[in-house]
């Protein structure tokens, strides 16, 4: 398991690796039970992502299972997202307001990062967490034109790097990226990936807002 700590504490993020289990199967308890025990959470909010860029508040997931691919909220509880290639994002503004994100390409496309931010106040710092790397992220589909309109140069050869459709999404909304993995979920082998074979298990990113702020 990976813990992180945004620097000036504003939020606490955890990301389980393989031998944690797979999380999408995992129970409620078992899901609150670990949020607990890691990050202090009174309960973990998880969305039914579905590669939009549809933002969902705290206070809404909390009540029943929605749709959309953003979480956000500031409080006791965790804000999840499950992933096995896509990119797992937590956004977290300067007075700890918590956003978490699934990015994949069509996410990226849709603009599901600005949406987040949209929600968030000034200062925003990120983790992005692991994901699958241009190494291993061969892209020959029909929708390589709609990519590279939106991310210049963002191909390698016929392989496809998120990490550089990040930066140019980050960028112009004033992002600053304070920490995040560098392994590739696909050849690593401590993380789950849809690429490498894992067609329904996935692992979690969690984050909550610092102590402060709770």
């Amino acid at each position: 398991m990976i813990r992180f700590s945004f620097p000036d504490g504003r939020a606490e993020v955890l990301v389980t690796e393989k031998e944690d289990g797979d999380l999408r199967g995992a129970s409620k308890r078992e899901l609150q039970s670990l949020v607990e025990r890691s990050l202090g959470a009174s309960d973990l909010l998880l969305l039914d992502q579905i590669h939009s860029a549809i933002v969902v508040s705290a206070a809404d997931a909390g009540t029943q299972l929605q749709q959309g691919d953003a979480l956000v909220g500031a409080g006791c509880f965790a804000l999840g997202v499950m992933t096995a290639d896509c990119v797992p994002i937590v956004l977290v503004d300067a007075v700890g307001t918590v956003a978490t994100v699934h990015a994949g390409w069509r996410g990226l496309i849709g603009g599901v990062i600005e949406a987040a931010a949209r929600h968030l106040g000034g200062g925003v710092q990120a983790y992005v967490g692991p994901h699958i790397r241009s190494c291993c992220y061969e892209f020959k589909g029909l929708e390589r034109a709609r990519i590279e309109q939106r991310f210049s140069g963002c191909f390698e050869g016929d392989n496809l790097s998120l990490d550089a459709a990040l930066i140019q999404t980050f960028a112009p909304i004033g992002v600053t990226i304070a920490g995040g993995s560098e392994e590739c979920t696909r050849c690593s082998g401590r993380f789950f990936s849809y690429r490498g074979g894992n067609l329904r298990e996935r692992f979690l990113t969690a984050a909550r807002s610092g102590d402060r702020w709770r």
